[in-house]
């Protein structure tokens, strides 16, 4: 049982991060580098789409909306855009 809810909280904060860095590279477009905007923007739409997510599962029957959840999910995508910042940084020193 304790496995089981390792994974399923595992994958709330995976997929987000994934989310977070997409939606990162979506926001960047052609542009070069690491804005405080783009990640900050990144985190919100994961997060409102994160909150929409779990509203919907409380319609779900066998489902249910747990604000954790919400936070989990925004943690990944933020993990996410410091884990960018420090990949951007180090490729820029390198330069």
């Amino acid at each position: 049982m304790q496995l089981h809810f390792l994974i399923r909280k595992s994958a709330h904060f995976a997929n987000y991060f994934l989310f977070g860095l997409l939606l990162l590279h979506g926001l960047r477009g052609e542009t070069v580098g690491w804005r405080w905007r783009w990640a900050l923007t990144a985190v919100a739409m994961a997060a409102g789409y994160a909150a929409l997510d779990e509203f919907h599962q409380s319609f779900v029957p066998g489902r249910g909306a747990a604000a954790q959840d919400v936070l989990l999910d925004i943690t990944g995508a933020a993990v996410a855009q410091a884990a960018a910042r420090m990949w951007f940084r180090r490729n820029e020193n390198r330069k």
